[in-house]
């Protein structure tokens, strides 16, 4: 009888391990599984990473360029402006004596006048003084 008993504990350890490797081996395939979720996800964010890298790069050239851009143009400005000085000096005028050069609204009014006429009014003013 005993060793009937120590068979049938035997058995039921058996059991018992059977039913313990059938779970872990659940687990294990749940795991892999979830594993290669996992490898994909990061495949996928690894080329998001590489093309918004490769966006960054293209996106620090552009600002390069537009800033070698803003460059030029500030030169160019102060071509502009020195030309516009020679000739207002030209004219026999100051630069500093004309008066500020606002936008004209319509056109229409006889009161908005064109950089040329109010040169030319500065002038006349000017030469009033003198």
């Amino acid at each position: 009888m005993e060793r009937a008993m120590a068979f049938f504990g035997k058995a039921e350890a058996n059991h018992t391990a059977a039913e313990s490797l059938t779970a872990a081996d659940a687990k294990i395939a749940a795991l892999e599984f979830e594993n290669a979720k996992l490898k994909v996800a990061a495949t996928e964010a690894e080329t998001k990473i590489t093309a918004l890298t490769g966006e960054v790069e293209t996106a620090k050239a552009a600002t390069v360029a537009k800033e070698g851009e803003i460059v030029t143009l500030k030169a160019e400005l102060e071509t502009a402006k020195g030309k516009a000085n020679a000739v207002i000096a030209s004219q026999g005028l100051e630069a500093e004596k004309l008066p500020p050069l606002d936008p004209r609204a319509s056109g229409d009014s006889k009161t908005e006048l064109s950089m040329t006429d109010r040169c030319l009014a500065a002038k006349a003013k000017e030469d009033a003084r003198n």
